[in-house]
């Protein structure tokens, strides 16, 4: 079997296309899905963006929260 992915950037054209694809015989139509991303994938990607925020002591972290103890 094989395998092609066609991208489709004017949705009105995709159920014109999904019609056409019924008419041949042995061709299906499957929706790749993208995969979620998992509160560890997102974490690990801030880390490689530099998105984080370093504290040498929780109460250096409560002072720049203003959380008073």
């Amino acid at each position: 079997m094989t395998e092609y992915i066609l991208k489709v950037e004017d949705k009105s054209a995709l159920s014109l296309i999904k019609k056409l694809l019924a008419y041949i015989p042995g061709v299906t139509l499957s929706p790749i899905r993208k995969q979620k991303k998992t509160g560890l994938d997102e974490a690990l990607e801030d880390v490689k963006q530099g998105r984080v925020t370093q504290y040498s002591s929780i109460d250096e972290m409560f002072n720049h929260l203003n959380i008073k103890v």
